[in-house]
């Protein structure tokens, strides 16, 4: 109704009826309702031969939510419970009491019964200093440059750094940091949860007008990027073929299907560091087919693998 109302068409009770399916009594009912419980302005133009509202900025209350919405809530709520235990759970407590507190006194959902029915299972999160990620969330809203120590991901070194923190993003089961890194001089993704030490600098800084996220969505596979596209392509057999048609894994992701019931899978990449580990996850199923970096890099690390396998399980007998 209030889409009719607010179309400036001046529909009259019959025809917002027809539309929606239910008799011109209803609506005039509906439009008590809305006039005496939610102070909607809807009055009727004698020149127009219908409804219209008086007030053009008018904006029904935000407060009610069909089922489906609720299921959506609902969900959205079992989600949240993986971070609970961390760091997190108190801000997630808060937030998400604000918004139940909004929902109608009546519903005719019971969420109890719902969860005999929906669940998630919770995913690991990274172990994060809620300090560090507030400061982080308000260095990215105010524009603050931060000092940080930062531990690497594949040498384990210190390294102090300061940066310009442009977005947060939740990714790859956690959250990450794109930045202006001075040490670098360039973009770079930081893990909250690798933060060591951080503070303000004092300094401001402006994000680039150009700046855009997605660049960096769309030439990951996860969170880490490079610099050049590369045209990643798989073979996939097996349980592997049909599990992963049922998912879209990447923006730039095709797929066809071979007569021999084999699925080739392309992907645009950036960085190989996390196809490269995708791929390992579907075993003898996966096959490599390009770049070479990627199948020479494949090989490598099933040979290592192999080296480790292969080697003789000693046994130790203790007598009592």
């Amino acid at each position: 109704m209030d889409r009719c109302i607010r179309s400036g068409e001046y529909p009259t009770a019959r025809k917002m009826a027809a539309e929606l399916g239910v008799a011109p009594r209803t609506i005039h009912r509906d439009i008590r309702f809305l006039r005496d419980a939610w102070s909607a302005p809807i009055v009727w133009s004698d020149e127009h031969q219908g409804f219209f509202y008086s007030e053009s900025d008018y904006q029904l209350p935000l407060q009610t939510l069909t089922e489906g919405e609720l299921v959506a809530l609902f969900l959205a709520e079992r989600l949240l419970q993986q971070y609970r235990g961390t760091p997190y759970a108190t801000a997630i407590a808060t937030a998400f009491a604000k918004l139940t507190n909004a929902l109608p006194e009546k519903v005719t959902l019971d969420l109890k019964d719902l969860a005999e029915t929906l669940s998630v299972r919770p995913a690991p999160v990274p172990n994060t200093d809620i300090k560090v990620f507030a400061l982080l969330a308000r260095a990215v809203r105010e524009g603050l440059r931060l000092r940080i120590v930062y531990e690497g991901m594949y040498r384990g070194e210190h390294t102090e750094r300061e940066i310009d923190p442009y977005h947060l993003a939740a990714a790859s089961g956690g959250f990450c940091v794109y930045a202006y890194c001075h040490l670098r001089e360039d973009i770079r993704t930081f893990r909250p949860s690798r933060i060591r030490r951080i503070k303000e600098t004092g300094e401001r800084f402006e994000r680039p007008a150009d700046f855009d996220v997605t660049k960096y969505f769309d030439g990951s596979f996860g969170i880490v990027y490079g610099d050049k596209p590369l045209p990643v392509r798989l073979l996939l057999s097996g349980l592997a073929s049909r599990y992963v048609l049922e998912r879209k894994w990447h923006p730039t992701q095709k797929e066809h299907r071979r007569r021999d019931g084999k699925v080739e899978i392309s992907f645009r990449l950036t960085h190989l560091a996390e196809i490269k580990r995708w791929a390992l996850a579907w075993g003898s199923e996966c096959e490599a087919l390009a770049p070479a970096e990627l199948r020479r890099d494949l090989a490598a690390q099933i040979a290592s693998l192999q080296a480790v396998y292969s080697k003789k399980l000693s046994y130790r007998v203790v007598t009592g």
